[in-house]
């Protein structure tokens, strides 16, 4: 992460580390390096504009076209000179999807409670309202319906094993840059 990225979530780590000097935690990027550590995860930083315009840049030949020519929308800079290496002056971290789900799922206590939650959720249900998706219509009507992988079908229904999982996002109409039209 870039440090302009950084202040709101160091000042409210600092604020917690003030709050409880007794529980001695250690500083943001101590703890950050610990959890990354921990984790086994890498995330990738992508040089963004940092006028808040445009998305990351990801694909290698439009990272080397805005380090020559600045930002494709405002033609502001995107890198700058430290020393004699041009670096990002704003960078986004990205933590890539496969790595976090073999992550989650490489923990047996984490493994254990995705492949049981279902199960006991609807074991332990004892009424009808909506608190979780197992309760909502559409999850019942996928589990009635055969699942198919570009127009095949895989011979059994959504959901009919214990290891099966779904994945969802939500995007509640953010925007990810202050400058563009677009919600997420």
């Amino acid at each position: 992460m870039d440090a302009k990225n950084d202040a709101g979530t160091v000042s409210m780590y600092n604020g917690i580390r003030a709050a409880y000097p007794q529980l001695c935690i250690r500083s943001f990027y101590k703890t950050r390096q610990r959890l990354r550590n921990l984790a086994g995860l890498k995330a990738r930083p992508y040089p963004v504009c940092p006028n808040g315009c445009h998305h990351a840049f990801t694909r290698a030949e439009d990272i080397a076209r805005a380090r020559d020519a600045g930002c494709f929308k405002c033609h502001g800079d995107v890198f700058m000179t430290r020393g004699k290496e041009r670096v990002p002056i704003l960078t986004y971290d990205y933590l890539p999807l496969m790595p976090r789900i073999k992550a989650m799922w490489g923990n047996a206590s984490v493994a254990e409670k995705l492949q049981t939650y279902c199960s006991q959720y609807a074991a332990n249900k004892s009424d009808d309202d909506i608190e979780d998706v197992f309760d909502c219509a559409h999850y019942e009507e996928l589990c009635q319906t055969c699942a198919v992988y570009k127009g095949v079908d895989l011979g059994h229904n959504h959901f009919h094993r214990d290891t099966d999982i779904a994945l969802g996002l939500w995007a509640d109409g953010f925007q990810l840059f202050k400058k563009s039209g677009h919600d997420c």
